[in-house]
């Protein structure tokens, strides 16, 4: 009832989506209804209002819990129907490809989490995301040239607090010079602080840099209660 209720005051598109697949997630994880579920998320495949590359992402991991194969197998097949064409309407992003490489990533299959990820940009050149996870990708295999190149393209498309936040803690980790830094390092963290003052991971990873390499308990501190004044919901 509150789905409904909802669902008929919230704008179409992601929002609205999110909602129904909100309701979704209760009807499998509580009422134990998949069958519902999967009829709840097909509707938000179905409605030109509503975000079909979330609901197509959720719906593969969906079926990989409830049918043979794992959603990992499930994704790859959402992602060769969008190469050959098939499935329906084309996703206006990379979010399957994304999705698909964070299940070899948990598997710790980096090199095909890279493989995966080189597949989206071609079918998806401008999606900032999707340059972000490779470069992640890169990084986790040692290619930190290709890394930082990735992260700084993803920032011409499109400036993004995740983006900043991993090239400032790849600038820390391997710095271009001899040494990191901390003065450069600090800036990105503000740029993605501009961007998102309520994204968590800036603050933490913000605070403990400034910690741990300026000695500055005080400085570390306000930065920690500058996230929190941001009501940032992170421990």
């Amino acid at each position: 009832t509150l789905y409904h209720e909802h669902t008929s005051r919230v704008r179409p598109g992601r929002e609205r989506t999110e909602v129904v697949l909100a309701a979704a997630w209760l009807e499998e994880n509580h009422l134990h209804n998949r069958r519902r579920a999967e009829e709840l998320i097909q509707s938000c495949i179905e409605d030109p209002n509503m975000d079909s590359t979330l609901a197509q992402v959720a719906i593969a991991r969906l079926e990989g819990r409830m049918r043979s194969g794992t959603p990992a197998e499930k994704l790859e097949q959402a992602c060769l129907d969008v190469e050959r064409g098939e499935g329906g309407d084309r996703p206006a992003d990379g979010r399957i490809y994304n999705a698909w490489a964070a299940t070899q990533v948990k598997a710790k299959r980096y090199r095909s989490a890279k493989n995966i990820l080189r597949r989206g940009l071609e079918q998806f050149p401008n999606d900032h995301s999707l340059m972000q996870a490779a470069g992640k990708a890169e990084e986790r295999l040692g290619n930190y040239t290709g890394a930082r190149q990735l992260y700084g393209s993803s920032l011409c498309i499109r400036p993004a607090a995740p983006c900043l936040v991993s090239l400032a803690l790849l600038e820390m980790k391997r710095p271009q010079s001899g040494s990191a830094n901390v003065t450069e390092v600090k800036q990105l963290f503000e740029e993605a602080l501009l961007l998102d003052s309520r994204h968590a991971a800036a603050y933490n990873a913000y605070g403990r840099i400034v910690f741990e390499n300026e000695g500055g308990y005080n400085a570390s501190k306000a930065i920690f209660e500058r996230g929190i004044a941001a009501n940032c919901q992170d421990a």
